[in-house]
């Protein structure tokens, strides 16, 4: 992972630029790159790649700068090959123009993709506009679900079972009078837990991830984490974050809406409480994230107290 802002913000020198431009072909004349927001372990760069005839294409580049190279070439080829198999049937998805996952082109893994217009778009304080906005937050979302297992790579992984999951949670969970009753309550409920028909998880759905453009949801970005499991576990993952970036209400609004384009979801308790977890061990992460894209008024103390306020409405 890229250890500061400054080094996921770098400008591209004039070298790498070139070899991009190589690489991308098309009788490209010259490629520019403008860092973008957003990101924690990946540099996203939108570039303007001038063709012969003056005519410029957007484009975005995708660096991989995790500290484990291994670990960042499997994301960025996973990545590559996913994107090709699912941008022919979610039209949310921004379509793979070049992978490098070798890193041979800037010594780093890479790819590069179609230019999706808009950018994240937090969500609005106005009454008379959030309703809008979680419709359109839970329409790709719910889309997204109905891509099934058979029309992906064989490649792509597998959520853990739930209590392999639940194991991983608590092993990194904070040893605190909030943690304590949430870890309780998912043991009480692993036994009863069944898994709701395997489909595509983007599995970091949150609004950072989303492209905007003149008030419509138009595009999801970063699929890193992307992998077969459990619906309800993308859905918890939307509402965990609304709960912080928004409030306990909109949590309760996107669940309704998802279930009036997909159909009754089931019991979420056991992946809402996940999350939670989650989110208080990641607090600081989740924060930064926000602060890139705008949103700086939430406190870490208050960002927190959310958090709970959300195991409560689980734990219920």
């Amino acid at each position: 992972m890229a250890t500061t802002t400054a080094e996921r913000r770098r400008e591209l020198r004039v070298s790498e630029l070139e070899r991009l431009r190589a690489g991308i072909g098309g009788r490209l004349v010259s490629v520019q790159a403008t860092p973008l927001l957003g990101g924690i372990d990946t540099a996203t760069y939108r570039l303007a790649a001038v063709g012969p005839d003056s005519k410029v294409t957007e484009l975005v580049l995708r660096c991989y700068r995790d500290s484990e190279r291994e670990r960042a070439v499997e994301r960025a080829r996973r990545d590559e090959a996913l994107l090709r198999a699912i941008s022919i049937r979610f039209p949310f998805v921004p379509r793979p123009v070049l992978g490098d996952p070798d890193g041979k082109l800037l010594g780093e893994p890479l790819i590069v993709l179609t230019w999706i217009p808009g950018s994240p778009s937090r969500p609005p304080r106005s009454m008379t506009a959030r309703s809008h906005w979680i419709d359109e937050f839970a329409r790709p979302l719910a889309t997204l679900h109905a891509v099934g297992a058979s029309d992906l790579p064989t490649g792509i992984r597998r959520d853990e079972p739930a209590g392999a999951v639940l194991a991983g949670v608590e092993q990194r969970a904070k040893d605190d009078p909030i943690s304590r009753p949430i870890l309780a309550a998912l043991h009480r409920l692993l036994p009863g837990m069944t898994l709701g028909p395997p489909s595509l998880l983007h599995h970091d759905y949150w609004w950072g991830n989303t492209v905007w453009a003149k008030g419509r949801l138009t595009g999801v970005v970063d699929w890193s984490s992307a992998r077969i499991g459990d619906p309800r576990k993308d859905l918890a993952l939307a509402r965990a974050d609304l709960a912080v970036s928004f409030d306990l209400a909109a949590t309760v609004e996107l669940a309704a809406r998802y279930e009036q384009i997909r159909g009754p979801v089931g019991d979420l308790r056991f992946w809402d409480l996940v999350w939670a977890v989650v989110a208080r061990q990641s607090i600081d992460q989740w924060l930064t994230g926000y602060r890139e894209l705008g949103l700086s008024s939430v406190s870490r103390g208050e960002a927190q107290a959310r958090i709970a306020a959300f195991a409560k409405q689980a734990l219920r």
